[in-house]
């Protein structure tokens, strides 16, 4: 499914396989800083490293998408990965809640859980691009947090994407910053 291919594409894209491309085939805007508003999600938390990503998130992201088509929650937003401890290191375990923006008032399903994401001031960027190139994004948001200390909690909106080599896959990048 097209999450699926997301997964699989942001893995090869941060861990196995920087591809140099040329400048005019990714678009990033400006960091800025942001304090995200509220959001309720539906998750399931998983340890797991980079490396293992693909492997892990794939059939979550599967069982959503069943729970959306059998109409047992609404889907009231994008794909959203929250990490809590992420690095640049591709081997280390880290917390990840896999899920979708749902409505308020979405009740648990089975083994996925159900919260509200609290206010979450944050640096950010907007990428559009391919996956194989989404580290470029990254290199930019840490390497301009203006003084801010970045906090354990990274999150990635998937908003839109085409194909793991589309030019016109969009996502926003979100460090947690103090």
């Amino acid at each position: 499914m097209r999450i699926r291919s997301i997964v699989i594409a942001s893995v090869l894209g941060l861990v196995l396989c920087p591809v140099a491309i040329a400048a005019d085939e990714i678009q990033l805007s400006e960091v800025v800083a942001r304090t995200m508003g509220p959001q309720t999600i539906l998750y399931r938390e998983v340890e797991t490293s980079l490396a293992d990503l693909g492997q892990t998130v794939g059939p979550i992201l599967g069982e959503l998408e069943a729970l959306v088509k059998e109409k047992k929650v609404v889907y009231a937003g994008g794909t959203i990965f929250v990490y809590h401890g992420a690095s640049q290191d591709p081997a280390k375990k880290v917390k990840l809640q896999v899920s979708f923006a749902v409505e308020e008032g979405t009740e648990a399903q089975g083994n996925f859980k159900v919260r509200r994401l609290e206010p979450f001031k944050c640096r950010t960027v907007l990428y559009g691009g391919p996956i194989s190139s989404i580290s470029r994004a990254y290199e930019k948001l840490f390497g301009n947090l203006a003084g801010d200390k970045p906090t354990e909690e990274t999150r990635e909106y998937y908003f839109h994407f085409e194909g793991v080599d589309s030019p016109n896959n969009v996502q926003l990048l979100a460090v947690g910053v103090k």
